[in-house]
């Protein structure tokens, strides 16, 4: 299991993408969470295998209807398989 975080920038709140990257962390088997930033980013802290989160990362690349997302920052981190086991789901976050 790997992590990804990423920031996400561009045309991102307002369009329902917290919702939709629910939907598709959840379609794809991937946990971790999703949340507003206050300077109008969308910060994602995802779990899965490598190859189900490069799929990930390419839809987050393309967003969901309505957005228009303009860069995607990315950072990969070796993930604590203890830490993995403690997210269970994807959830929602509130914005920072």
């Amino acid at each position: 299991m790997k992590s990804v975080h990423l920031i996400i920038s561009g045309t991102v709140q307002g369009v329902s993408f917290r919702a939709w990257t629910k939907d598709t962390a959840d379609s794809m088997g991937i946990t971790g969470w999703v949340r507003n930033r206050r300077e109008g980013t969308i910060e994602i802290n995802a779990y899965g295998t490598s190859a189900n989160l490069e799929k990930f990362i390419c839809q987050c690349r393309k967003g969901p209807r309505g957005s228009n997302v303009n860069s995607v920052r990315i950072k990969w981190f070796k993930s604590d398989p203890a830490g993995h086991k403690q997210i269970q789901a994807f959830e929602i976050g509130v914005t920072v």
